[in-house]
């Protein structure tokens, strides 16, 4: 078969013979010119190299161009948090003076909802940390919604107010009704808090401190590079263990009862919307890094629909309150760890995985899509053996998929305001 190059090579020996050199020599380097910039993709080491040619057309070059521009955007999202959390923004306000502690009692209030399964050993468990690390008379409140959660958490040993399902939101609001005078901690009906002294911990923060919080973790491999990057964010290898954040987890969160204002009605991220009254009032927020509030892994679709839903709920909480959160140190803080990454962030990853597909298609547009969907393994395969950074950098780009589903819900609430939430799965 006679192709190109074997036609440009017959036609040079052709001209030596013809004394027609000059003449055939520019024709034949204007054919490998065009024959190189015309060729379909061959192999991807020559694709690889037609990018770096010189003679690489102003096609190339704009995606390059954008993708490395949505890669710097992205990795700024990344950034921005971890350094954050070394070195803090001045804050323009004090913390306002603490009241004591002294002499109070803890109740930690659990908000339940189709946990009949996992509620009384919660609450056993609860009952056992603050009757050896808590004041004596403290307790556990369980607010259910639901008859078989409220008979389960009252043979584990709690005080139970039935309640119609309102949402958890105003289940909060009903338990802290009943607790006046109390040191209030707020968890879920299947959260393992750790250590078992926390109690004291917590009565010693809030001596320098309005709000207290912890760190989650997931138990099992799932997400564990995502969880990993989070208490970095949050100042782990610091040695002070307290770092001042409104970046709260639902599954711990502890504070003086006076100090809580009622949560709004069809609130979907209560534990921020809490973070976010005390800071806009001047009382300070912290994470304790020693305490830990761990959760059972669950399937992949139930986990795909939590972090849609939590990150629909930051968005429609943050966006309205941003000029008064970038007032603040720890608004800032959250807006850079939280908010960012669900707007600029996940647009700058987007655009670059686009661009890229565009660079020298299709080899670009195969290596990109492949990238995309690799990046699903931990979420298939938790218990796969990749090392923990490759973890990390696949959970990362998987969870991009994220804020495009969330930006949708946003819309659809705002149009369709009475639109159904999400349904609880029972544990």
């Amino acid at each position: 078969m006679l192709t190109c190059s074997r036609l440009v090579s017959w036609v040079g020996v052709t001209a030596k013979r013809t004394g027609t050199e000059s003449t055939v020599a520019k024709w034949a380097s204007n054919q490998n010119n065009n024959n190189r910039l015309r060729a379909g993709p061959g192999p991807l080491h020559l694709s690889a190299l037609r990018l770096l040619d010189p003679t690489m057309t102003r096609r190339h070059k704009a995606p390059l161009a954008v993708a490395l521009a949505g890669a710097a955007t992205f990795g700024l999202g990344v950034a921005l948090p971890l350094i954050n959390a070394q070195r803090r923004l001045p804050s323009r306000r004090q913390p306002r003076p603490l009241t004591s502690v002294d002499g109070r009692t803890i109740r930690v209030i659990i908000p339940a909802y189709l946990e009949s399964k996992v509620i009384g050993q919660t609450v056993r468990r609860l009952r056992a940390q603050l009757s050896v690390h808590g004041p004596a008379g403290s307790s556990v409140l369980v607010v259910a919604s639901d008859p078989a959660t409220a008979l389960a958490a009252a043979e584990g040993g709690a005080s139970v107010i039935s309640a119609p399902r309102e949402g958890k939101p105003a289940a909060i609001n009903e338990g802290i009704r009943a607790c006046r005078g109390n040191v209030v901690v707020l968890t879920d009906g299947n959260a393992q808090i750790t250590p078992d002294d926390w109690p004291a911990l917590l009565l010693e923060d809030l001596r320098a401190a309005s709000l207290v919080s912890g760190n989650k973790q997931q138990l099992g491999e799932q997400e564990s590079g995502y969880w990993a990057y989070e208490r970095m964010a949050k100042g782990a290898g610091r040695k002070d263990p307290l770092s001042d954040s409104i970046a709260l987890i639902g599954e711990f969160v502890g504070f003086r009862v006076e100090d809580y204002e009622p949560i709004p009605k069809g609130t979907l991220v209560d534990d921020i919307v809490i973070g976010m009254s005390f800071d806009s009032r001047g009382l300070r927020s912290v994470v304790d890094r020693r305490i830990t509030a761990a959760e059972e892994g669950v399937g992949m679709a139930q986990q795909f629909e939590r972090r849609v839903r939590i990150a629909a709920g930051l968005l429609e909480t943050c966006l309205p309150a941003l000029p008064s959160l970038l007032a603040t140190t720890n608004g800032r803080s959250l807006v850079f760890h939280k908010v960012y990454r669900q707007t600029l962030g996940a647009l700058g990853y987007w655009v670059m995985a686009g661009s890229v597909c565009l660079v020298a298609p299709p080899w670009s547009a195969i290596f990109a899509l492949a990238g995309v969907a690799a990046s699903a393994l931990p979420y298939l395969r938790p218990n796969a053996p990749v090392p923990k950074w490759v973890r990390a950098l696949m959970e990362g780009a998987a969870l991009q998929v994220v804020p495009p589903f969330a930006w949708l819900r946003v819309l659809k609430r705002w149009v369709l305001p009475a639109s159904p939430g999400w349904k609880k799965v029972a544990r």
